[in-house]
């Protein structure tokens, strides 16, 4: 496109051609700007080199020479030049840009974005911007930096307009079950009437809406230093915490909590945004160690572990085997604190064995003898595990070589695992029972009396006694109970707030309430009874963005329970919401239904619950709707977006169709998938792992690591 004298000037400070640094070679630079249209950087850098010579470092020629250096990888180049642009002109946005796309550094590249937003005009965002904004966002991520990575998304997101790219990135974050509901809702800034209350604020906070986080805060630091209003401290609380400047911003969460009521929500959730920071910035964790032991006989090793009810051979650990240096282990075992039963009927908590750890067993290699590495279940389990192996393999297992920490797990999880191998035979409606009943048990009986960083080393018992200190233990269950709600709609600690003495949240009523204003951390708590039909939309709508899955149901069932659904709102989409919450087959079988007929009646496309009902038609034997659900989605809904991937998918994971078969023509004989028919199929034993897998393979089991009792934990020496 062509470079006109009415155009924003390339160095980005918001003039125009005419008007600026480029008034007096326009023609160059349209060549130029030609030429990287055209990806002819080399072209377009001796273009620019010439200009550089003839007319000193003038702004709009680093700018696009920063372009076509990043466009043709030439990063050290374009690091200089950036530095150059600086030097030359430190009003300029795209040279900040171009240095914060060039800087190692996260938490400096982050500073230099900021002074780009900074000095940016709102009618003239810099196109560089946006490639600086995405460096910076997923930096943060990369380094755990999750608060600050997801403001910089949602930063980016409005930046582009809210196109689709951007919202699906934000999308897949704030979908994302194991990231705390905390972290993804909107952070509450102070609102225009607290704002007002404060001469200066209102400049400051303008600043920090159009993204200029870092001269906002630097302004309300100033403004702290006259007069410490409560209001203050909740802006710069928000706005540290966009910058991950984690201590800081605990610091301002707690001073806001403090002139809060002290069982008030915002107290509350203030105290449990400064928890986050600072476990963000220095987790409380424990270590989990491995131990390396000589082994005689590698041969007598293994058939004496295969032989043994305690230990559970890993038929397929998945290790790759394509590093001569470093190979996969010749074996691995699942250390049991029990021998596994051999009768299921009547099975309780203490009948099931537990996972201690697991053994990977190496073989002689040239220069090194057979040994075993021995990886702990829970961090103060070694020694547990290591006496285990030892009384099952006696004299064949030699001396300790080493000992070495591998990883760190959360103190909190580690303490409240439990790390069940069940057998294969059971029934997963009794496994479910018992590992719920034991949840609790482990919660309530364990919590109270753990030390942990956030209660300064002491543990809730403790703290509940001082009437100022026990909003860490209300904040602390907050974030727990909210995670937990994510993925079980029934979930409460109520029972553990009894315990400690401490008030249970109560109910909220939305009559008159306006719902933009309530987090979506106490939506769960809103009476739905009480909603009109615009409040219930709005919170099955925010509540499915976020993933809160206990307000979801709750919204959906109340949408369900009433003759229609409120505008904005399918109920196809509720009734679905419900399917996983429902108790039996046959009620999620129902509701399928159900939302199936909605969809025919609104008149749009079944086939998104068609795929979800197909697998529960399978596993319970029911061939003959099955077959006539493929026919369905074959014949009228396979061009739909993505439905053939995801019903050949679907048919080749669960074995009905071999791989790379394609559609599968008509006629297709549905059975029960391997396995899902014959519970007793395969023999062994197996742990409950996600919701779409009913049978996980042993491999995803070995060592009870992961937060679904299992990970396939091998560290190469």
């Amino acid at each position: 496109m062509a470079l006109e004298p009415n155009d924003f000037c390339p160095c980005g400070v918001g003039n125009k051609v005419k008007f600026c640094c480029s008034a007096d070679i326009v023609r160059d630079l349209d060549k130029v700007t030609r030429s990287i249209e055209g990806n002819q950087y080399a072209a377009a850098l001796t273009t620019l080199s010439t200009l550089e010579e003839s007319h000193g470092p003038l702004s709009s020629v680093l700018a696009l020479k920063g372009i076509a250096l990043l466009a043709t990888s030439q990063f050290e180049k374009a690091k200089e030049n950036a530095d150059h642009f600086l030097e030359a002109d430190p009003e300029s946005p795209v040279a900040w840009a171009q240095a914060a796309l060039g800087e190692e550094d996260t938490h400096e590249a982050m500073i230099q974005l900021q002074r780009a937003f900074e000095k940016s005009k709102m009618e003239s965002i810099p196109q560089l911007l946006v490639p600086a904004l995405q460096r910076v966002t997923d930096s943060l991520f990369s380094e755990g930096q999750m608060f600050s990575g997801f403001a910089h998304l949602t930063l980016q997101s409005a930046l582009l307009g809210n196109q689709e790219a951007g919202m699906m990135r934000v999308l897949q974050f704030t979908q994302n079950q194991n990231i705390p509901l905390i972290i993804k809702q909107q952070l509450p800034l102070p609102s225009d009437e607290e704002v007002a209350t404060v001469d200066g604020l209102e400049e400051a906070m303008s600043w920090g809406k159009r993204g200029v986080w870092l001269g906002a805060l630097e302004k309300i630091r100033t403004l702290i230093e006259s007069g410490d209003a409560p209001v203050l401290r909740k802006a710069a609380a928000c706005l540290c915490t966009y910058l991950g400047e984690c201590e800081e911003g605990a610091t301002h969460w707690r001073n806001y909590a403090a002139s809060c009521d002290q069982d008030s929500d915002e107290a509350i959730e203030s105290e449990a945004y400064a928890q986050m920071l600072e476990n963000q910035d220095t987790p409380d964790t424990r270590a989990i160690e491995k131990v390396t032991l000589t082994i005689e006989n590698a041969d007598a090793f293994n058939e004496q572990c295969i032989a043994s009810r305690q230990l559970h051979a890993i038929n397929d650990p998945g290790f790759a085997n394509d590093d001569p240096d470093n190979p996969p282990p010749r074996s691995v075992f699942v250390i049991l604190d029990k021998d596994m039963p051999t009768e299921v009927e009547g099975l309780t908590k203490a009948d099931v064995p537990l996972s201690l750890g697991t053994i990977y067993l190496f073989g002689k290699q040239t220069d090194r003898d057979a040994r075993i590495d021995i990886v702990p279940s829970k961090a103060k389990g070694l020694q547990e595990a290591i006496d285990a192996v030892s009384s099952v393999a006696g004299d064949l297992v030699g001396a300790e070589e080493t000992r070495e920490e591998v990883t760190n797990v959360p103190t909190i999880a580690d303490e409240l695992s439990w790390n069940p191998v069940w057998p294969r035979e059971m029934n997963p409606a009794d496994i479910e029972a018992i590992a719920g009943d034991v949840q609790m048990e482990l919660i309530n009986e364990r919590f109270p009396a753990m030390e942990l960083r956030a209660f300064g080393g002491k543990s809730a018992n403790e703290i509940v006694l001082d009437f100022d200190q026990r909003i860490k233990v209300q904040a602390m269950l907050l974030i727990f109970e909210s995670n937990m709600q994510c993925r079980d709609s029934s979930f409460t600690l109520d029972s553990l707030r009894d315990t400690l003495g401490i008030p249970i949240p109560e109910t909220i009523d939305p009559t008159d309430a306006d719902i933009s204003d309530i987090p979506d951390i106490r939506m769960s708590r809103l009476d739905v009874t009480k909603m009109t039909a615009e409040q219930l939309s709005q919170t099955f709508s925010r509540a499915s963005f976020v993933n809160s899955y206990k307000t979801t149901v709750n919204a959906a069932q109340e949408i369900v329970n009433r003759d229609e659904a409120p505008e904005g709102v399918s109920m196809a989409d509720a009734l679905g919401a419900l399917v996983d919450n429902a108790e039996t087959d046959e009620e999620r079988l129902e509701l399928l239904s159900k939302a199936v007929s909605a969809c025919q009646t609104d008149g749009r496309s079944p086939a998104p619950w068609l795929l979800r009902e197909l697998p529960l038609r399978l596993m319970t034997g029911d061939s003959a709707r099955a077959s006539e659900i493929i026919s369905t989605l074959e014949t009228k809904h396979i061009n739909e977006p993505g439905i053939s991937q995801q019903l050949y998918g679907m048919l080749m994971q669960m074995g009905i169709m071999p791989p790379g078969m394609g559609a599968p023509g008509g006629g297709v004989s549905i059975g029960p998938p391997p396995g899902m028919g014959d519970p007793t199929a395969g023999g062994g034993v197996w742990t409950p792992g996600s919701a779409e897998a009913d049978a996980p393979s042993a491999a995803d089991d070995a060592s009870g690591d992961s937060d679904d009792g299992g990970s396939k934990l091998w560290i190469p020496d």
